[in-house]
């Protein structure tokens, strides 16, 4: 019986898989991401209102889908951003989000992920057991937001 949901699923080194029944059935989507060869793709989010709009953090910046993943564009400003690890949203105000990187690093956009900034963080992780420190996860406070 299909499902009436679609699921997006990101991978190391083959960009996205997709399905709009559910995972009855799957579509291989790596030409979006970058290198095309070999896209990685770390981090998701969901748009707040427009649930058919996915953000996908990888090693060269930001994406962008208007339609459940299917088709994929960079948003980020090529050299803005590098591997991105985690993406968050505001909740009230979704043209602001924020990408956590490794190394350790945060950076804010207020344009919904056409130009970002750096921002400053305490004193963190220089070094860790996997490789590079990374901001793997990061979560608004709705009740901030305001």
């Amino acid at each position: 019986m299909p499902q009436d949901y679609s699921i997006t699923i990101g991978t190391t080194g083959r960009g996205t898989w997709n399905s709009l029944d559910g995972g009855e059935s799957w579509m291989l989507q790596r030409k979006w991401f970058f290198p095309p060869e070999s896209p990685i793709v770390r981090a998701f989010n969901v748009h707040p209102s427009e649930p058919q709009t996915l953000y996908a953090g990888g090693d060269k910046g930001v994406h962008c889908s208007t339609d459940n993943g299917r088709n994929w564009e960079m948003i980020s400003r090529p050299g803005d951003l590098a591997n991105v690890w985690s993406v968050a949203i505001c909740p009230d105000d979704p043209s602001t989000m924020f990408a956590g990187v490794s190394p350790t690093g945060l950076h804010r956009s207020r344009d919904g992920g056409h130009s970002w900034e750096r921002l400053s963080l305490p004193p963190l992780a220089t070094e860790c057991e996997v490789g590079d420190p990374r901001v793997a996860q990061m979560v608004i406070n709705p009740d901030d937001t305001g």
